[in-house]
């Protein structure tokens, strides 16, 4: 039975629109609330040593990996000073610091009158595995062809869902023997003995009907047996403003 370690839960909807985007191949519906809080984090795992692993992949140091800051805004911090202009805040990856900042956002301004609504989701799926492939595959999507980049079990061994990311939208880093470096979009990788960690955080604010925005951060890593990120998968989510 797989477990899932739940912190927080607390919705209290009033009335929602549903903002449709493109992620990872696929239409997700994602809801912005109107007068509404929402807060959901969840991490699943079977094992203790894959709670470990999923513990590690949130506290790799992605800056330096990747180069990037946490954050894509001019001030992360100005949403605590009513009457100036608030940044919007987009998460370049997803670790402790990242999931830590949403969590004071989400606690300080849900409490205020405005934004009217506030929302925070994070899930982790982490899963062990014997061996992992990575690949690239055709998909269909909308009715025309698009490449994906492709995660499955080769073995069919776990149930773990094949998982599908945009190649064009995602930087892939990969570790060699002295450093890590980004791979081009044709992939053809195997692993073993294993851990696929696979991480979403969204976060949005609602303030009108023509004023919200809406980060979403995604990203899957494979670490290996001695819990060293040996692929770090990071996806571009688009910007949404309202």
């Amino acid at each position: 039975m797989r477990r899932r370690k739940i912190m927080l839960f607390a919705p209290c909807a009033v009335a929602a629109v549903v903002v449709a985007i493109f992620v990872l191949s696929t239409t997700n519906s994602q809801q912005i609330e109107y007068n509404s809080s929402a807060l959901s984090i969840i991490r699943n795992f079977n094992t203790p040593d894959e709670e470990h692993a999923l513990t590690t992949a949130e506290s790799v140091d992605y800056t330096t990996i990747t180069g990037n800051k946490r954050f894509d805004t001019k001030d992360s911090e100005d949403y605590k000073h009513p009457g100036t202009y608030i940044s919007y805040v987009y998460a370049k990856f997803i670790d402790t610091e990242v999931l830590k900042y949403y969590q004071e956002r989400y606690d300080y301004q849900q409490k205020q009158t405005n934004p009217k609504g506030v929302t925070l989701s994070y899930i982790a799926n982490v899963t062990k595995l014997a061996h992992v492939h990575i690949s690239n595959e055709m998909r269909d999507i909308y009715s025309s062809s698009h490449m994906s980049i492709v995660f499955y079990d080769p073995d069919k061994s776990t149930a773990l869902p094949t998982k599908f990311m945009s190649p064009t939208d995602t930087t892939v880093y990969y570790k060699n023997q002295s450093k890590y470096q980004v791979l081009p979009s044709e992939l053809d990788l195997t692993f073993s003995n294993c851990y696929v960690v696979e991480m979403k955080c969204q976060y949005s604010e609602y303030y009108g009907p023509t004023a919200a925005w809406w980060a979403d951060a995604y990203q899957i890593v494979i670490l290996d047996q001695n819990l060293v990120p040996v692929l770090i998968c990071i996806y571009d989510a688009p910007r949404i403003v309202a």
